[in-house]
């Protein structure tokens, strides 16, 4: 089996999220849309290592439950798994999930009662995940798929993020300890990671963020808000022997 075969499979199961479980000549494949019990023409879009993802081409022999989805974007819209089921259908489902857990994860022989379900299960819901567009196959696209990955966002910066544009912009931040902070010294930490933030905003590099991590705080330079002691004289008042020991 390779990518865009066809076959028929058969549903034997369903994931944690409501896709089919196919088994096909000893592999497994995510179909999404399929019932347990359901048999359907299936295309081959994904192969990975340990299993495949399908799609539902023709479905062949629908479950008694199946019904047809209340909502007119259930399709496109991807923030229910389980319309194309019946309320009868989500019970047994929803009860084999939590008997799963507490035989997989509690290791519990337990004799678990049907799940209790709404009476009026419609328009509770306040948020709906629309697509952002298709894809040339069809297939819907979320923000999620086009978000770039951590390696891409360092790739950009240690590509077109200077030093000289960080240095331009908050070089005097560092010349000068009493320029451009406006917070007590004791919140060096906070004034490093400010001025850090809005650097990968600009544009600095990792290299020039490491060596300000690398500069010892300027405390003592720095004055206190409101008469306020710095940390180094807290510190020394705790340390003296006589600390606690006043009138």
């Amino acid at each position: 089996m390779k990518k865009n075969d066809y076959f028929i499979g058969k549903c034997v199961d369903q994931s944690h999220d409501g896709k089919g479980i196919v088994k096909y000549e000893g592999f497994t494949y995510f179909v999404n849309g399929m019932i347990t019990g359901e048999v359907g023409q299936i295309k081959c879009i994904k192969m990975l290592k340990n299993y495949g993802v399908g799609r539902l081409i023709e479905l062949q022999k629908p479950s008694p439950e199946r019904v047809n989805p209340k909502c007119h974007i259930y399709q496109g819209c991807g923030g229910c798994h389980l319309m194309h089921l019946s309320s009868l259908g989500q019970q047994e489902f929803k009860t084999k999930r939590v008997k799963d857990c507490m035989e997989r994860i509690g290791h519990l022989e337990v004799d678990v009662q049907p799940c209790l379900m709404q009476e009026d299960p419609w328009y509770y819901r306040n948020k709906v995940q629309m697509p952002l567009g298709y894809d040339k196959n069809g297939q819907a696209v979320y923000l999620e798929d086009i978000m770039p990955a951590k390696e891409e966002v360092l790739s950009y910066i240690e590509q077109f993020v200077t030093a000289e544009l960080f240095e331009e912009e908050y070089g005097h931040v560092f010349s000068d300890p009493r320029a451009g902070l406006c917070c007590p010294s004791g919140d060096h930490h906070q004034h490093r990671h400010r001025a850090a933030v809005h650097g990968l905003r600009r544009g600095a590099s990792g290299q020039l963020l490491r060596d300000m991590e690398r500069r010892p705080p300027r405390q003592d330079s720095v004055p206190r808000a409101g008469g306020e002691e710095s940390q180094p004289e807290r510190a020394g008042r705790r340390l003296s022997p006589s600390a606690g020991h006043h009138p």
